[in-house]
């Protein structure tokens, strides 16, 4: 007898739970309480949530939980058209099941439950593939990553892995590194001096969403945050572990005026990783000094993060490398012009608008 899709509820929380440990941290312990806080706090109480944009579970012919797909509801416009858009990540399946059906029909069953704008920010070479043949399509240049090296003997040994038999020797290395980069500063990968004139102080939501449209080149779709949506948003992004200390600092001119502000994650010795990076019109160059620098006297080894589509010759003029990793940006909708927009770049995406910043993202629980 076949299985069934249906709407995931609070009743599904530890199955689900119990099956995301099972599938993606390869441990069949139950979960943990704090995992399922942060499911209920995800798909549950996220403060978008509602009947028109719900998350799915797979059930089998026993009516067990055996496969789950999430929807995390992010407010978005288009010109003076307002709607939600769907957030997918963490398509899971019971290894065990036999039905080789199941994240296909839960796929499918999420897409059509937001025809406007469905994406995600995180699938893999299995899930674009399942994706595109259901009808989406994969963005390849917001799909890319750009990097600024700060330290290069640091970083070299930032990307020795954990699960490396040479691991263990990363502490003693350290100050060689340190030696070595202190070395080449001067003359490889070093960072121009910052102008005095600008001045860095902490960014609150308040100021966030008061300079939005004047510091962000308006494009034709855009966040569409409200001030406690936001601040929710930003609580939940801040209590990621993986890596490191949230950030969150906004650029003035001399006259005090806003040009632009960052968000990162810092771990000393470390890739910094971008949340969110947003500048006035010419004024990129002068925000990414700004980040560059304050990474580094966060002893960060290097700093990565998004593409911005307008932004790519301000990138590269400040030594940003780019590459494209097993991770895509596919989107779904049955309306044209949003696809349009999304094709040509004119829309502002950032981290803060995927699924990236969650805790399910890399976060041990």
């Amino acid at each position: 007898m076949p299985g069934e899709v249906r709407r995931f509820t609070r009743d599904d929380v530890r199955p689900v739970a119990d099956l995301f440990m099972k599938v993606f941290r390869k441990n069949a312990s139950p979960a943990s309480e704090a995992l399922k806080s942060h499911f209920i706090e995800l798909y549950i109480d996220n403060p978008w949530a509602g009947p028109d944009h719900p998350s799915f579970v797979y059930c089998d012919a026993e009516k067990r939980v055996r496969g789950f797909v999430g929807a995390i509801p992010i407010p978005m416009a288009m010109g003076k058209r307002n709607f939600i858009a769907s957030v997918a990540g963490n398509n899971m399946v019971d290894p065990d099941l036999k039905d080789p059906f199941a994240g296909v029909l839960l796929l499918r069953k999420l897409l059509a439950s937001n025809t406007t704008l469905t994406i995600s920010d995180s699938a893999n070479e299995i899930s674009r593939t399942l994706w595109t043949k259901l009808g989406a399509h994969v963005l390849t240049l917001q799909s890319m990553r750009w990097i600024r090296i700060l330290q290069p003997a640091r970083y070299a040994l930032s990307t020795i892995p954990k699960e490396n038999r040479f691991s263990h020797l990363k502490p003693l290395l350290r100050p060689l590194c340190r030696a070595a980069d202190a070395l080449v500063s001067n003359f490889f990968m070093s960072l121009p001096a910052p102008d005095q004139a600008y001045d860095e102080t902490d960014l609150n939501v308040h100021t966030l969403l008061q300079t939005f449209p004047d510091v962000v080149d308006m494009k034709a779709l855009m966040p569409d945050y409200t001030e406690g949506g936001l601040a929710w948003l930003l609580d939940m992004a801040a209590k990621k572990e993986q890596y490191g200390a949230l950030h969150k600092v906004v650029v003035k001119d001399p006259a005090g005026i806003i040009v632009g502000w960052y968000m990162y994650y810092s771990n000393p010795g470390e890739v910094a990783q971008v949340l969110q990076c947003a500048a006035r019109k010419n004024m990129q160059g002068v925000v990414l000094t700004h980040l560059f620098r304050h990474a580094k006297a966060q002893q960060c080894a290097a700093v990565m993060g998004g593409i911005d589509t307008g932004a790519v010759k301000e990138f590269s003029e400040n030594q940003c490398m780019f590459f494209l990793r097993n991770m895509y940006t596919v989107a779904y909708s049955q309306e044209p012009e949003i696809m349009s927009a999304l094709f040509r770049g004119d829309a502002f995406l950032s981290r803060l608008e995927g699924e990236w910043w969650t805790r399910l993202q890399g976060d041990t629980f």
